[in-house]
């Protein structure tokens, strides 16, 4: 996985130029990134999101395991979910203007690493629908995505 500012425009993704697809969470050993604690509440709705998030119509090949821990891979559980030290897609919140994306262990990062992440994701998360929703996918779509799935050539989600 490559190491990614939060803020920075998430490059990593295909036909992503131009996009307003924005970095939350890429964390690797060699950067410093923001520590803090989290409310339970935004924990809880995070692993909400992370239980079944909406997939970008293209696939990673492997997995990526967290780089902070120096021996182990992990599942952890909190409030009914279920998070892994391991990662292979994203977690995609829109906002409005923009569209976060996260290595699906963000999960892990904050709670064992202590990561805290910006609080314009965290009141995005606090705003956005259920994935998958109608809800969901009209904030996805307008946030950016309709132009990012016809440079993928991916339908529209309905």
């Amino acid at each position: 996985m490559a190491y990614l500012r939060d803020g920075d425009h998430c490059c990593n993704l295909p036909h992503s130029t131009g996009i307003p697809l924005t970095a939350i969470g890429w964390l690797d050993p060699d950067h410093d990134y923001p520590r803090g604690k989290v409310s339970e509440g935004f924990f809880r709705q995070l692993c909400m999101h992370l239980g079944k998030p909406w997939q970008a119509p293209f696939a990673w090949a492997g997995f990526h395991h967290c780089e902070l821990c120096q021996f182990s891979t992990s599942q952890s559980h909190f409030g009914g979910y279920s998070f892994q030290s391991t990662s292979s897609s994203e977690i995609f919140v829109p906002n409005g203007r923009e569209i976060f994306v996260s290595p699906k262990n963000i999960a892990h990062y904050i709670d064992a690493h202590g990561y805290l992440p910006p609080d314009s994701f965290i009141d995005a998360l606090g705003a956005c629908p259920t994935q998958g929703s109608n809800a969901y996918l009209k904030l996805l779509l307008d946030s950016g995505g309709r132009e990012w799935l016809k440079r993928l050539e991916a339908p529209e989600p309905s």
